[in-house]
């Protein structure tokens, strides 16, 4: 009975030791330690706490200080993110890291501070480079086996791509690559679907916008677009909305599926019944007989609600996670003032399969199992969706 004692002992602490271990692991960052940022990691990077100075931020009357950001939907009243008073004109939030390093566009988590309830404030002035976004401030860190000087020279360059917007002449009319770039119009890897621009609705008023409704209606012409997904809705009267024939014709053919998802939903709410129910109904209607490939999937720019609804469609196809982001993160280069990092688009997938894709092991098998064990398809479904996204 001694000798068992002991071993349980002994195997209780061995327990313990491994699962701290886990913990470490799975929390590891090397946050760069500036006294001018407005955020530091404690605790063996488990925690985050801001910090907001009056003094350095300029700011005076101040009666409360929320933080709004990529975590809280940019909502400037949560009470889980209002700060309090820690000392002479000083107010601090801590937070658990997990809670706060939920990414924006430029993969990282991206907020501002909001005094008295309605005034957002910039990031200061002497804020090191790489660590704001498009005047949001960033959290930046590094995973373990990631190098923090690479990680700010990508976000620098990624800042750079979202203040971008080409113009006409940007761009070659007669090179069909450059109209395909403005259109956003390619196959999806590994699959028969395309992804576009909406062929229907212009939604910036750049220079480079001339023609870009234009080309992608070229490219769904000549590719024989047979049916058409938009996860922007329906297509309204003109002037809002100019449908072509070919277009019409396919909506009054009844190849036509449509649903309206937001932004968020498709990142940050892919766990939910909403999104899995999203992707049920896009694949039943791709394996329904009577719609034939092949199939265009767009959103308004062909870049958040359709990368992911695309990535999620390549990845039941059996598509590598590499191939998927470069897909992804070619919209960049349609030079419309907008970035989207890849790990925007993990977080989606990691959200949604409860594990990091580095555990995840096959791709595939993982998405695939999280569809069927929730409900959403069957195994003959997914089955049935390879064979026509790839015959």
């Amino acid at each position: 009975m001694a000798k068992s004692g002991i071993l349980l002992t002994i195997l209780v602490v061995l327990m313990l030791f491994i699962g701290c271990v886990g913990v470490a692991r799975s929390t590891s960052s090397k946050p760069l330690a500036e006294s001018s940022l407005v955020y530091k990691f404690i605790e063996n990077g488990e925690k985050v706490v801001f910090t907001f100075d009056e003094k350095s931020q300029g700011k005076s009357s101040v009666s409360s200080v929320n933080i709004a950001g990529t975590f809280n939907q940019w909502n400037s009243s949560s009470v889980d993110w209002k700060m309090e008073k820690t000392g002479k004109r000083v107010w601090e939030l801590t937070v658990p890291a997990d809670k706060a390093c939920i990414p924006g566009n430029s993969g990282y988590a991206e907020f501002k501070f909001v005094v008295n309830g309605n005034v957002w404030v910039d990031p200061l002035p002497t804020t090191p480079a790489g660590y704001t976004f498009k005047k949001n401030n960033l959290i930046v860190f590094a995973e373990e086996g990631e190098d923090i000087d690479e990680i700010v020279a990508e976000i620098i360059e990624a800042e750079k791509i979202a203040k971008t917007a080409k113009r006409a002449g940007d761009f070659n009319p007669e090179n069909e690559d450059d109209r395909k770039t403005i259109a956003n119009f390619r196959l999806v890897p590994g699959t028969k679907l395309f992804r576009s621009y909406n062929p229907c609705r212009a939604s910036r008023d750049y220079d480079g916008e001339v023609n870009r409704l234009a080309y992608v209606n070229e490219f769904l012409e000549s590719n024989g677009i047979k049916s058409i997904i938009s996860v922007s809705g329906v297509y309204e009267n003109p002037p809002k909305y100019i449908v072509s024939e070919y277009v019409q014709a396919i909506v009054d053919g009844g190849n036509f599926f449509h649903s309206e998802p937001s932004y968020e939903s498709v990142y940050f709410e892919s766990d939910s019944a909403d999104f899995g129910n999203l992707i049920k109904g896009i694949v039943e209607f791709i394996i329904d007989f009577n719609h034939e490939a092949p199939f265009l999937v767009h959103c308004k720019i062909g870049t958040d609600r359709t990368g992911v609804v695309s990535a999620m469609l390549a990845a039941l196809c059996g598509t590598t996670w590499e191939n998927i982001c470069v897909d992804y993160q070619k919209s960049n280069e349609a030079g419309i003032e907008e970035y989207r990092s890849r790990k925007l688009l993990q977080y989606s997938f990691e959200n949604m399969l409860k594990m990091k894709l580095v555990d995840a092991g096959d791709l595939k098998a993982a998405v695939a199992n999280y569809f069927i064990d929730n409900g959403y398809l069957s195994s003959l479904q997914i089955a049935a969706l390879e064979q026509k996204l790839k015959q």
